[in-house]
């Protein structure tokens, strides 16, 4: 072995001027990129933190090409500020957990001040009623990665309209982020007749990859009190996403390789008109949540087209939350939780004015953490999508005793109508990238929530086990959750 530079931390790895990124050993492992995202901060954050009003950070990405792994590097994220640094008896009112900030004030809680003390993207901010988004301004994501505040400070306290806000403003965020990504693209790339096959690459739009991730309270990996969450548009795909694409392509081929191998024609044939149906080809999410429902832990939420939040608990629109989530399922009568049909009279003019919003939802026999609830629905503006995912914060919160949580969302399509309006074709990739041209037509957003526990327990929940074998070990029991989602459902929409 030949023992090459000794490098003096990461930025220097990452500079050109070194010729071991150059090696072939290094270059058919690894990959090394440089980003500088941007921001603009208040005078009084600059004063605060000691940075650039104009503040440009660099971060170096690293990814093993082989296994996918991703690592983000910035050694600006040392200094970032952090509210949880020691365990506290002390409470706060509205979920008798500690705040260490006391409640929330400008002076303890920059997100409570985040006209001054939160960075802005260099788009400037998405604004709602009830959140409000503000650029990170420690980055780790590139070439965009900001955070989405509700406008209240405590993180377990919300209702339906602000979660709703939340998701919706977020929605606003990548659409905003893709389009000054093409815009800086546009910027670097000038050239409309290109010379070389790395030229006509670099001029064709960014491939990006939308995340959004909930990290509630210091257990969950958060670094502030307030409720928020970290949205972001990759450079590159997330590693388990990749993997989890894979897995999805895979699956598909294997079920195409099962049609040629059955006998009779007639099986063929319903097999063909299954894999043909509105659920897509070989879709694995499809069958994901069939599986679940089959052992009664998947649920579906069918909201009428035209019905708003304000007018779900009106007697006369047909709400379904059932467990009607085979391909097969075209039943549109009301059920309340569990699935039981309640018989509640449809309503003509609602059901087939405009097109219902559906989601399901279910709770994983194969939790990557505990309690983990996963939904599928149509975007982030999607009326049940929104109404699931609240309820099943609820359930864990309020019925299960979780104080902390993970949360993410992915498979995010972009409002391409948006763009395009703007003279840029989008080329935003959902999960990661498609593989041999055959990825399915449409994929569901994914919501996934796991708990973290309570914040009263002195030890962690995430040991070598999770953390080098990826397998995790069961609490909450399923059925326990589904029930307690079924309540929360419930509750929802009766608020």
């Amino acid at each position: 072995m030949t023992v090459g530079h000794v490098f003096r931390h990461v930025a220097e790895l990452a500079s050109s001027k070194f010729p071991a990124t150059k090696h072939p050993t290094f270059n058919k492992i690894f990959d090394v990129k440089v980003f500088n995202p941007e921001c603009r901060a208040s005078p009084e954050l600059a004063q605060k933190y000691g940075v650039s009003m104009e503040n440009v950070q660099q971060v170096v990405a690293i990814q093993n090409l082989i296994t996918s792994d991703l690592t983000w590097w910035n050694p600006a994220r040392k200094t970032k500020p952090q509210n949880f640094k020691a365990a506290s008896a002390a409470t706060s009112p509205a979920a008798g957990i500690h705040d260490p900030t006391g409640g929330g004030s400008p002076a303890t809680c920059d997100f409570c001040s985040w006209q001054n003390l939160t960075a802005e993207d260099t788009f400037g901010r998405i604004e709602g009623p009830y959140a409000v988004t503000a650029s990170n301004l420690f980055k780790y994501g590139a070439p965009f990665q900001g955070v989405v505040l509700f406008k209240h400070h405590d993180p377990l306290s919300f209702n339906f309209l602000q979660l709703s806000d939340l998701l919706t403003v977020a929605d606003g965020w990548f659409t905003k982020s893709i389009l000054q990504a093409q815009k800086e693209k546009e910027k670097i790339h000038t050239s409309t007749t290109p010379d070389t096959i790395e030229e006509e690459l670099l001029s064709e739009p960014p491939q990006l990859y939308p995340l959004l991730v909930w990290n509630c309270l210091g257990r969950a990996g958060a670094s502030q009190f307030h409720g928020h969450a970290q949205v972001m548009v990759s450079g590159a795909p997330f590693p388990s996403l990749q993997r989890e694409y894979n897995a999805v392509m895979q699956y598909k081929m294997r079920d195409r390789d099962s049609i040629d191998g059955l006998e009779t024609r007639a099986a063929k044939k319903k097999q063909e008109e299954k894999q043909g149906s509105n659920e897509g080809e070989a879709d694995y999410y499809h069958d994901l949540v069939e599986a679940h429902g089959v052992v009664g832990l998947a649920r579906r939420l069918v909201i009428p087209g035209n019905a708003t939040h304000s007018g779900l608990s009106d007697k006369n629109i047909d709400i379904i939350w059932d467990d009607k989530v085979s391909s097969s399922a075209t039943s549109v009568s009301n059920t309340g939780g569990g699935g039981k049909e309640n018989n509640r009279r449809t309503t003509p003019e609602l059901s087939t004015s405009a097109k219902p919003a559906t989601a399901t939802a279910h709770v994983s026999l194969c939790p990557t953490k505990d309690a983990e609830v996963v939904i599928h629905g149509s975007s982030l503006t999607c009326p049940a999508f929104q109404m699931v995912f609240y309820a099943a914060l609820r359930a864990l919160i309020d019925d299960l005793g979780v104080e902390s949580f993970n949360a993410g969302i992915y498979n995010i399509p972009i409002d391409r109508e948006s763009i395009e309006n703007n003279n840029r074709v989008s080329k935003v990739s959902a999960p990661v990238e498609i593989i041999n041209n055959s990825a399915p037509s449409s994929l569901p957003v994914v919501a996934r929530i796991v708990s973290r526990g309570r914040l009263s327990s002195g030890a962690s929940d995430f040991g070598g086990l999770e953390v080098f074998a990826g397998a995790s070990i069961g609490h909450t029991d399923p059925w326990t959750a589904m029930q307690a989602l079924d309540e929360s459902l419930k509750r929802a929409i009766e608020e």
